[in-house]
């Protein structure tokens, strides 16, 4: 009896994931600490509980991987806008939302068109036609990220970028006060290509023809200091 319990164990092992592992060797010892009420044996609890703690470190990294993310993932202000201040931020972010749409108006506390825009921008995230959409909203600012900025084709402000979740950037275009818009034009456009009708969700995987990355034209102002 006890070398078919160990048979079975190894079958599960081989068939099962290791997180499923973990959680049913768990619930097995809990309720019946592997005794057979036929032959009066015993699993070997030593040998188990070793077992237990080696499958148990996939579950153990995904916790501290989830906490790493939550640690560095922006603050949602009263706005509706998570408010990103740094690179690992965003990224953070993109993590969190894989299968959303996100939409980041890029300023800089100095920019005077950005102030300008920022009314208007909280404005259509709070228009309701957006509320059932798989969309995420955020603004993140220059400072602190020059480099970053440049490095992915960013070079005036305001400016509002698509992050199609886990496809990374797919919209890149200045937007100032008078280019709102064209930010609904977009958003309205992304929407009917890329959010199932039914169930409003985000379709991944475009194709690279159709990621669009700037529009000089609409350019409001750069950097600056």
């Amino acid at each position: 009896m006890r070398i078919a319990s160990v048979a079975l164990l190894s079958l599960l092992m081989t068939i099962l994931n290791p997180v499923t592992i973990a959680f049913t060797l768990s619930a097995s010892v809990s309720k019946s600490r592997f005794s057979t009420s036929s032959s009066g044996a015993t699993f070997n609890e030593s040998k188990l509980s070793t077992a237990l703690n080696y499958l148990a470190f996939p579950l153990e990294d995904a916790a501290e991987s989830v906490a790493a993310s939550s640690l560095n993932l922006p603050e949602l202000g009263a706005n509706g806008l998570y408010s990103i201040e740094t690179e690992n931020q965003l990224k953070a972010l993109i993590n969190t939302y894989p299968d959303k749409l996100i939409v980041i108006k890029v300023f800089a506390p100095w920019c005077k068109a950005c102030q300008a825009v920022a009314t208007k921008y909280i404005g259509i995230n709070k228009d309701k036609k957006y509320d059932d959409l798989p969309i995420v909203w955020a603004e993140m600012t220059v400072a602190g990220n020059k480099d970053y900025f440049k490095r992915m084709g960013v070079f005036a402000l305001p400016s509002v970028l698509f992050y199609a979740g886990s496809e990374g950037m797919v919209e890149n275009f200045p937007c100032g006060p008078s280019k709102m818009p064209v930010l609904k034009e977009k958003l309205n456009q992304f929407v009917n290509n890329r959010v199932d009708p039914k169930t409003r969700e985000l379709k991944l995987a475009i194709q690279p023809s159709n990621i669009i990355t700037g529009d000089s034209s609409c350019s409001e102002g750069t950097f600056g200091p």
